[in-house]
């Protein structure tokens, strides 16, 4: 300890850095007995449809324990971590490895976990597909009212705990053994934390394959198939064609999981009657999206063009969450607010948009074909 103390801090803050902030090597493979559900607060995402959202139990677990070995060596390198924790204008950043799994489950494994950080300047998520396209029989228990409650809500679920709590493992009060049954919207009694309001200035999602035992279906078979299959369609629109019976016998191409969810993130960017209040945290606390396939970009979003072009066309356009007479004015008061908190965070941020420009929910698109 001694020679590490002796060292120029320079030298020694980059032995820190090197500690809490160098990617672990994520899971070969995504299995359900290695992790954990976590049900510490109440998620607004939809997660009725069958699919779960788990994290790895001894990798965090590890990141975690990487954090806490520095702050406990003794008071001065504990400080200094402390110090390089706390950042805010460091380029710190976040590594998070998503494995869907038979496009059903997601498996989220943090990989490098700055513990105390609440800006960040990059939040990489490695979205790994595995396992076979979901079956025809597990479609239909994901469609009810409201559309298909597939894996997109379980990536909302993972993205909404990361605003409100951080990279952290589940939390727990003082003398709680086990975590209280997860709570869907209505019952149970889950008391949840305070939030920390963690801002991302970037979110990545790069979207690969990592199955190695089943191909990719023929050339024959492309993304409309596979979008009307999750929409539990057996045919193809305008009668092009049936949907193969031998279809969840291969593995997903990355670029159409990467497709419906660009897709469904711009429908919530559009802040419609039913999504406005999912797209609001999208404004209020990340900088820009950008969504990649094996590293390529493939669809970059400008949320500060986005926000500066909504406009309140009428009381069902939007805001659904609040009542009729309040949604005008709820309206104008929360774009003002969260382009005044985007310009003090740091965020990009453009002119609001003349009354002839794009309007409140007018884009649908949902990754349809």
């Amino acid at each position: 300890m001694s020679i590490l103390l002796d060292l120029p801090f320079e030298l020694r803050a980059l032995i820190i850095e090197y500690v809490l902030y160098t990617p672990l090597s994520p899971p070969v493979t995504p299995l359900e007995s290695e992790a954990m559900e976590y049900h510490d607060l109440e998620y607004r995402a939809w997660q009725g449809g069958g699919g779960k959202a788990y994290y790895h139990k001894s990798q965090s677990k590890t990141t975690f324990l990487n954090c806490l070995s520095l702050l406990l060596t003794n008071r001065q390198i504990s400080t200094e971590t402390r110090v390089i924790l706390g950042n805010k204008n460091g380029k710190v950043n976040y590594v998070l490895d998503v494995s869907v799994k038979n496009d059903l489950d997601v498996f989220l494994t943090w990989l490098s976990v700055p513990c105390l950080t609440t800006h960040v300047s990059t939040l990489y998520a490695d979205v790994r597909v595995f396992g076979h396209i979901i079956e025809k029989r597990t479609v239909r228990n994901q469609l009810g009212d409201g559309g298909r409650l597939g894996f997109h809500w379980l990536f909302y679920a993972a993205l909404e705990r990361f605003l409100r709590y951080g990279p952290v493992g589940e939390k727990k009060r003082k003398g709680e053994n086990e975590a209280k049954p997860p709570r869907y919207g209505y019952g149970g009694n889950i008391q949840e934390f305070e939030d920390r309001g963690m801002l991302i200035d970037t979110l990545v999602l790069d979207f690969s394959s990592a199955e190695t035992e089943l191909t990719f279906p023929p050339e024959d078979i492309g993304y409309r198939h596979w979008w009307c299959r999750h929409w539990g369609r057996d045919r193809l629109p305008r009668d092009q064609g049936v949907i193969p019976e031998n279809l969840s016998s291969y593995t997903s191409r990355p670029e159409w999981l990467c497709e419906y969810l660009r897709g469904w993130i711009s429908g919530l960017l559009a802040m419609s009657y039913h999504t406005s209040s999912y797209g609001m945290p999208l404004y209020e606390q990340i900088g820009t999206i950008r969504i990649l396939v094996d590293g390529q970009l493939h669809t970059e979003f400008d949320l500060a063009a986005r926000l500066a072009g909504l406009r309140f066309t009428g009381p069902h356009s939007t805001m659904g969450h609040l009542s009729s007479d309040q949604r005008e004015a709820g309206c104008a008061k929360w774009k003002e607010q969260t382009l005044r908190r985007r310009e003090a965070q740091g965020f990009p941020v453009k002119e609001a948009a003349s009354d002839d420009e794009q309007g409140w929910g007018e884009s649908t698109d949902a990754g349809m074909i």
